[in-house]
C-alpha cells in the first residue's frame, strides 16, 4: 500500500528513489502514480530539456555567425581546470608524437608558460578577467608588481570589451 504516513524514506528533492521503494502499491495506486505524478515530471523535465537544447544550439549559432568556433570555447572551458589542461597537455604531445613519426615537423613548447615572467603572466590573467567581465580582484597581494601588472591587463581588458563589437551583417538571400 505505497509508504507508511509519517515514513521517513522519502526521497528528496532531486534525488532518485530506491528501486522497488512502491513495489507493494495496487494496480489503481500505480496507475495514480503514473498519471498523476510521473506523467507531469517527465513532460515538465522533458519541456525544460527541449528549452535547454533549443538555448545550446541558438548559442552554438550565434558562436559561429559572430565568426568563432564552437571548438575553442570547449577548448576553454576545458582548459580552466587543471585536469582539464593536463588532458590538454597530454593530447598535444601524444599528437605531437604521431605527428613526428609520420614526417610532419611540428615543434610545441608545452613548458613555454613556466617560463614565462611572473609579471607578464599576471597581466595576461589581468587582461583575460578584464575581458571576461570579471571584477578586478587580482590574486596577488597588493605590494607586488604583479599585482599591479593584473590590474594593467584588466584595464586593458576591459577597453577592448567597452570599445564593443559588430555583429555580421546577415546575408542577403538569393533571389
Amino acid at each position: 500500500m505505497g509508504r507508511p504516513k509519517g515514513s521517513t524514506n522519502k526521497p528528496k528533492d532531486g534525488e532518485v528513489p530506491k528501486s522497488g521503494h512502491n513495489s507493494s502499491l495496487t494496480d489503481e495506486q500505480r496507475q495514480a502514480l503514473h498519471l498523476n505524478q510521473h506523467v507531469p515530471a517527465y513532460a515538465k523535465a522533458l519541456e525544460k530539456k527541449k528549452t535547454a537544447d533549443a538555448e545550446f544550439k541558438n548559442a552554438c549559432r550565434l558562436i559561429k555567425s559572430e565568426g568563432g568556433s564552437v571548438k575553442a570555447v570547449k577548448l576553454t572551458l576545458e582548459l580552466r581546470t587543471p585536469e582539464g589542461e593536463a588532458a590538454f597537455r597530454a593530447r598535444i604531445a601524444e599528437e605531437t608524437e604521431v605527428a613526428a613519426w609520420n614526417g610532419v615537423g611540428v615543434q610545441v613548447d608545452m613548458f613555454a608558460d613556466q617560463m614565462q615572467p611572473s609579471e607578464d603572466k599576471a597581466y595576461d590573467a589581468g587582461k583575460r578577467a578584464g575581458m571576461a567581465g570579471e571584477t578586478a580582484k587580482p590574486p596577488h597581494d597588493p605590494s607586488t608588481s604583479q599585482f599591479r601588472k593584473w590590474m594593467d591587463g584588466h584595464a586593458a581588458g576591459q577597453a577592448v570589451v567597452s570599445k564593443g563589437f559588430k555583429t555580421l551583417e546577415p546575408e542577403k538571400e538569393a533571389a
